[in-house]
């Protein structure tokens, strides 16, 4: 009979689009065929769209050898739950997946077959990323379609009052369209603005049927792709997605940060995720919910060129970088330079301003005192062709800004003055502040003086008779 050889497959090998033959070369050296198909039909001739096959087939036998199967692995795991004499008798292995499932992380079906292309026998995932398979009996390759019902793919850019189904063996989350089916789960689009602060918005996604859910991937309609993760996730199961987005991004081309909640306990915890280099899903751990606005300002800056202003530099606090900051180490291409500006005829105050080098963009993106950020009444962000925002302080708590101006366009401005204190909710200034501040030299001083009384800042003694 000759020399026999054991091989061992790998049912986590690639490979891309087309029917062509490739090979892979096992643990032990030999050669191992790799065949790939995708809308499959199975050896019975049910039609599978939405699956691809892939076909591990041992290597041509000789006249003095012939090869057998010793195992069969995924990447570095050994696929339990085999029987053994099946897999001695097996000349070939294929493995379903999803054709969503771009990285193969997920096999879903083990069919075992002889020389004669017979199949031996099916097995199906004991779960997800499971590496211990059940035998199928009677054999039936139904179950295939609706395995793992609660596995999903995000579609990025499906806004409120958008259903749609996710499951990854359906095309639903690439169209804009109503499910069309009541098989599988759908998944339910909610839209918060102003989340997690002035500036930017966010769309939570659950399943109707309120499980936990298992994420294979995301689907980014805008470029027409998957963004995956780095590493795999489709294992753990979350409560929700959250995507955020700039207010200013109203199509939803550039998902910035991507939040998701895992079913630990009953208040879950929060996994924050970013794009790096490589395009994909990478979890972040310096994202937490205390810092999350300040890392969009980052992603907002990267991706949309926006910038954000914050109160809290001065050009004392700046003096190492020539006076000016940055929108964060992830994007450092917006400067913003600080400096005091002439208060003329406002004795007693101070005034100071942040003007962004316009070479780079002048499109601002929120307002934020330090780790609080400003919410701005009746104000719409982003805001076009800045060029300076101005902020008043009284000398005797010069920490706490009490009015502020944004100059845009053509030399338009919008006024606001600080409504308590103890919060940054500011109120849009009245039209008659703003005539008095153009018509009355004195007047601006006025309005801050009263302004100070209003906020009672335990620092500052105005007189009554100003």
């Amino acid at each position: 009979m000759g020399q026999k050889y054991s091989v061992v497959f790998d049912i986590s090998k690639n490979k891309p689009f087309g029917n062509d033959i490739s090979s892979y070369k096992d643990i032990k050296g030999n050669s191992v065929s790799l065949l790939r198909k995708d809308h499959p039909s199975s050896r019975a001739g049910t039609k599978f769209p939405g699956f691809k096959i892939y076909m591990h087939m041992l290597p041509e036998v000789g006249a003095t050898y012939s090869y057998y199967l010793e195992s069969v692995y995924y990447d570095n795991s050994l696929q339990e739950g085999l029987d053994k004499a099946t897999v001695g008798m097996t000349k070939y292995v294929e493995v379903y997946f999803w054709e969503a499932d771009y990285d193969n992380i997920c096999p879903l079906f083990l069919e075992l077959g002889d020389i004669y292309l017979h199949r031996k026998a099916l097995n199906i995932s004991s779960g997800i990323r499971s590496n211990k398979w059940t035998n199928v009996q009677p054999v039936s390759y139904e179950s295939l379609r609706v395995l793992f019902e609660n596995a999903v793919v995000i579609s990025l850019q499906k806004t409120e009052g958008k259903k749609y189904t996710p499951h990854p063996s359906k095309d639903d989350f690439k169209v804009d369209k109503e499910p069309s089916e009541t098989k599988f789960h759908t998944m339910t689009v909610n839209r918060d603005k102003d989340k997690p602060c002035q500036g930017y918005v966010a769309f939570t996604q659950k399943l109707d049927n309120g499980k936990p859910m298992n994420v294979l991937s995301t689907w980014n309609s805008y470029k027409k792709n998957m963004i995956r993760f780095k590493e795999s996730i489709v294992q753990n199961e979350y409560k929700s997605a959250k995507i955020y987005y700039g207010s200013g991004d109203t199509q939803h081309n550039h998902p910035l940060i991507l939040e998701l909640e895992l079913v630990k306990d009953e208040k879950g915890a929060l996994e924050f995720y970013a794009i790096n280099k490589d395009g994909r899903w990478e979890i972040n751990s310096e994202i937490q919910t205390d810092n999350l606005d300040e890392k969009l300002d980052e992603q907002n800056c990267k991706y949309n060129n926006l910038f954000a202003v914050d109160l809290s530099k001065t050009a004392e606090n700046l003096s190492k970088d020539n006076g000016s900051y940055s929108c964060g180490p992830d994007c450092k291409k917006h400067r913003i330079t600080v400096s005091e500006y002439s208060t003329g005829n406002s004795d007693g105050y101070r005034n100071i301003q942040h003007v962004p080098d316009r070479e780079y963009g002048d499109v601002l993106g929120r307002i934020k005192n330090g780790k609080s950020s400003l919410t701005l009444e009746g104000q719409e962000f982003p805001i076009e062709r800045v060029s300076q925002v101005l902020v008043y302080y009284p000398l005797c708590s010069p920490k706490e800004p009490v009015l502020l101006r944004i100059y845009h366009g053509n030399a338009e401005g919008e006024w606001f003055k600080r409504d308590s204190i103890s919060n940054n909710k500011w109120k849009r200034a009245t039209e008659e502040d703003l005539k008095k501040g153009h018509t009355e030299k004195s007047a601006i001083k006025k309005v801050l003086d009263n302004l100070v009384k209003e906020l009672n800042i335990p620092e500052c003694e105005i007189k009554k008779d100003l």
